[in-house]
């Protein structure tokens, strides 16, 4: 077999550099045949079979373009082509490849005309559609290229290798699609008042109403990521996003520990950021009850329904009061916590007293 590389630049040459505008669609299927037979099929063999008719109810016929064969004589791709002209994105076009596939019962289809699109329907395929799991642009030494050479060759069709490709991309598909499934939630309205919510919260120290003033004062928006094509087209993205929290599930304290009087915590508190001190507040009960930093933080999400995050509650206590968490801690274990609270937050006399009252416990 020739050098992978050298194959794909001929099919490249074949169907892409030397194709002129005015190429009929006759004239390109002869070039596609070529462009086959590289890949080791031989229509000498009849393993390239050109306009196979298929007989579709009484009297209707259909004639996919070109159908490849393996030596039992089974149908395994289906060949659409289109001139590189034609936009690929017609929906028709793979509605016309589905057809002869599903007839043919062939696993894989190709769809060739400016671009090589591969699409699989075999037993794998969950999907009600084929899957497209490779789209090629026909430029040299294109990696996608080379696998393509690689993998569909006559020679290695239906290898080992073959079939750990497979199922590499059937994988890699339905891990896209997942993400688009997601993506979809993401930018939903639902998923947009979700996040004012956790901004009320988190930012509770402000106090409602200088809050509600801020959010009417910017915009929140959130948009599907764009990157450029070659060619300045516009196509999807999804670069990594950096996540600074996420969800925890929230968790019960043992029965017998009890829970702090959150509502009468709440009506004691007279200050702006009564939230974040009675949350706090939680945080040092379970803290008092022997429990670490970590559990106490949980117990106390459990305690506020309104709050998603573990992370919400334990940035209040470390990096917006103490400044870090090992800090908080250290203020607990050497009885300086309630000095910096007062310094920190103006505690009246009697919010002094509720926290004393805890800390001396």
């Amino acid at each position: 077999m020739n050098n992978i590389s050298e194959i794909w630049n001929e099919i490249c040459y074949l169907l892409h550099d030397n194709v002129k505008n005015n190429l009929s669609e006759k004239d390109f299927e002869t070039q596609v045949i070529r462009s086959i037979e590289l890949l080791g099929w031989k229509e000498y063999k009849n393993e390239i079979v050109r306009q196979y008719s298929i007989k579709v109810g009484r009297n209707s016929l259909i004639r996919p373009d070109i159908v490849i064969y393996n030596s039992d004589g089974n149908a395994i791709i289906c060949v659409e082509i289109k001139r590189p002209s034609e936009d690929m994105s017609d929906y028709n076009y793979l509605s016309q490849l589905t057809s002869y596939m599903r007839q043919m019962k062939s696993d894989f289809g190709f769809l060739i005309g400016k671009e090589l699109r591969v699409y699989y329907d075999g037993h794998l395929n969950k999907h009600p559609d084929p899957l497209l799991i490779e789209k090629i642009e026909f430029v040299a030494n294109n990696n996608k290229g080379l696998s393509f050479v690689k993998y569909f060759s006559k020679y290695n069709y239906d290898s080992v290798d073959f079939h750990d490709y497979l199922k590499n991309k059937i994988k890699n598909f339905n891990r896209k699609a997942e993400v688009d499934k997601l993506l979809t939630i993401l930018v939903s309205e639902d998923t947009k008042r979700k996040i004012v919510s956790f901004l009320k919260t988190e930012f509770s120290d402000f106090g409602d109403d200088v809050l509600l003033d801020a959010l009417n004062k910017i915009k929140i928006n959130i948009d599907k990521i764009y990157d450029k094509t070659r060619d300045g087209r516009q196509k999807e993205g999804y670069p990594p996003k950096k996540i600074t929290g996420k969800p925890v599930n929230t968790i019960e304290p043992p029965k017998s520990i009890g829970k702090p009087d959150l509502p009468k915590i709440l009506s004691s508190i007279n200050n702006s950021a009564r939230i974040t001190l009675a949350q706090i507040y939680s945080v040092l009960f379970y803290m008092k009850k022997g429990f670490d930093f970590p559990s106490s933080v949980k117990f106390t999400l459990s305690l506020f329904p309104d709050v998603n995050y573990y992370q919400t509650i334990a940035d209040k206590c470390g990096r917006r009061f103490a400044g870090d968490i090992p800090t908080f801690e250290e203020w607990f274990k050497s009885g300086e916590m309630l000095y910096h609270l007062r310094a920190k937050y103006s505690l009246s006399n009697f919010e002094y007293d509720l926290f004393k009252k805890l800390l001396s416990s």
